[in-house]
């Protein structure tokens, strides 16, 4: 028997801001150039490989939000500086209040489903991610929880691949090394929620 249909990420008539990785790429160069950083030393504080960056600061690769995180803490600002997303709700998230945020083209779409206020350590988003996408893989300080509401995704937690169908969450430490893919032929709906911070 089918599982009840999970709730749409963002209001229907609401519209998409995508946020090229033209864009990111540039702006992530620029800072690193600025902070007199090579690609090896971004990478090492980063816990991206240098391939990785090069390519998304050639708009060669579309990074997930986490390593955009993990990116901007390490050239010593947040994730605001790269990527403009719709404000937090206030305590309350709902459908029709959603506004949905893309990285790059052909990425994870991203809704903000965690409210913003003073003292905030946690941030969540229902992710939509599209058939045949795979993540870089990274490790960063804090944890992160995926709860799978639709689909299927294959996530790597330090080699070890774990199969997620709907209903299915993973909790861990995002020191540890994680990806994750998404097999297809459908979207993949789910919910993450962690201590990385992002719009804050």
């Amino acid at each position: 028997m089918a599982g009840p249909k999970p709730a749409a990420l963002v209001d229907e008539d609401a519209t998409a801001a995508d946020y090229t990785t033209l864009q990111l790429g540039a702006a992530i160069r620029q800072r690193r150039q600025l902070l007199g950083l090579t690609l090896d030393q971004l990478s090492q504080t980063a816990g991206l490989s240098v391939g990785f960056i090069s390519r998304i600061e050639r708009n060669k690769a579309t990074p997930s939000l986490g390593s955009v995180a993990a990116l901007a803490a390490a050239l010593g600002t947040t994730v605001d500086a790269f990527v403009a997303a719709p404000p937090g709700s206030k305590n309350i998230s709902r459908p029709s209040d959603r506004t949905e945020f893309t990285v790059g083209t052909g990425g994870v779409h991203y809704a903000k489903v965690s409210a913003a206020f003073p003292g905030q350590t946690m941030a969540s988003f229902l992710m939509k991610v599209p058939a045949g996408f795979s993540s870089e893989a990274s490790r960063h300080s804090g944890e992160e929880l995926i709860h799978v509401l639709s689909g299927t995704l294959q996530h790597s937690l330090e080699g070890e691949l774990f199969t997620l169908q709907a209903g299915d969450v993973l909790h861990f430490p995002s020191n540890s090394l994680h990806s994750y893919t998404n097999p297809g032929p459908d979207n993949v709906v789910a919910l993450w929620v962690g201590t990385t911070p992002f719009f804050l």
